[in-house]
């Protein structure tokens, strides 16, 4: 990484721990860093965990036997860490399972190699957590906002995680961003994230937990940074992602035994499919971009999505 982009790193200084009252009961948080060859990044990743200095923090880092720097990073903060390793592995989901059976906090969430959180992210998070299990609410999530950037402009969108229900999922209401989605882990009794999936696994996690909004808060503050270069699997894999999208719906079609639902998600896979069909002719044959227009306009909920408007974006351009 160019000591550039370094030195505009937000996590260079520790961040203030007065703000934790030690008298307070700060709930444990697990937070897993699934890790491969990502050298470029991953030491602003987990600066943005460390420099939180969150009183009770879990942090695990499993990398996949990286063959850069990577190693060499986490070793540097290894008397920080609650555990790392780094060996083969079947890749994300494997390596985050593997962190999984080493968490005992109460608070989960997984931040990738190249992700790294915002300022207070934990303490916004402990907060609202606690407030809650004060109330005698049964929550299951905490959902907030999920900055998106790039490594060369200072460009920055920002999104609000909103319906992550299982209706929210199928309907493509959820604005779904996994950086700022954090689960309470004694509320769920079963966290299922499935190694055969490799994109979506983290969609198909929360469509699993079937979440109904009492389970749910919304923060109105960004956690997490998201990051979009040319390496990410968002970005080189996009519409694979809606491919996995498709089998997992097609599963959740098959094994469930409700009329409504099984309706809901036949809509779904209808809409997935002309968007995968369009998708296809788009990659064989750009005659084919007034078909992407007329599909945009006829379901735009599903079509206006990231991958839509880069497609419809490049079209524009060699106009």
């Amino acid at each position: 990484m160019s000591e550039g982009l370094k030195n505009n790193w937000p996590w260079v200084t520790e961040s203030d721990n007065g703000q934790y009252d030690p008298a307070y009961r700060w709930p444990k948080i697990s937070i897993i860093t699934p890790s491969f060859n990502q050298g470029d990044y991953i030491e602003e990743t987990i600066l943005s965990v460390l420099n939180q200095n969150y009183p009770n923090l879990e942090y695990i880092i499993i990398d996949g036997d990286s063959t850069d720097n990577s190693v060499d990073i986490i070793k540097k903060y290894a008397d920080k860490l609650t555990y790392w390793v780094s060996e083969k592995d079947k890749g994300q989901t494997d390596a985050i399972n593997k962190g999984l059976l080493k968490c005992t906090g109460a608070i989960f969430n997984w931040i990738n190699s190249d992700d790294f959180l915002e300022k207070d992210a934990l303490f916004n998070i402990a907060k609202t957590y606690q407030q809650a299990s004060d109330d005698g609410k049964r929550l299951k999530l905490i959902a907030g906002g999920c900055r998106h950037i790039t490594d060369n402009t200072d460009e920055a969108e920002t999104f609000f995680v909103k319906d992550l229900t299982f209706e929210g999922l199928i309907s493509e209401n959820s604005w779904f961003q996994q950086p700022a989605q954090w689960l309470v882990l004694e509320n769920i009794e079963k966290l299922y994230i499935d190694n055969q999936l490799h994109y979506s696994f983290d969609w198909d996690m929360i469509l699993n937990l079937n979440l109904n909004d009492p389970e749910i808060i919304y923060l109105p503050k960004v956690l997490a940074n998201f990051r979009m270069h040319e390496k990410s699997k968002t970005t080189l894999f996009s519409l694979t992602f809606k491919k996995e999208k498709y089998t997992i719906v097609k599963r959740y079609f098959k094994n469930s035994n409700s009329l409504l639902k099984k309706r809901k998600l036949l809509l779904y896979l209808h809409r997935l499919s002309s968007y995968l069909q369009v998708m296809e002719l788009l990659s064989n044959d750009e005659k084919h971009y007034p078909k992407l227009l007329r599909a945009g306009a006829l379901s735009p909920k599903l079509f206006f999505s990231r991958f839509y408007l880069g497609q419809l974006s490049k079209f524009l351009k060699k106009q």
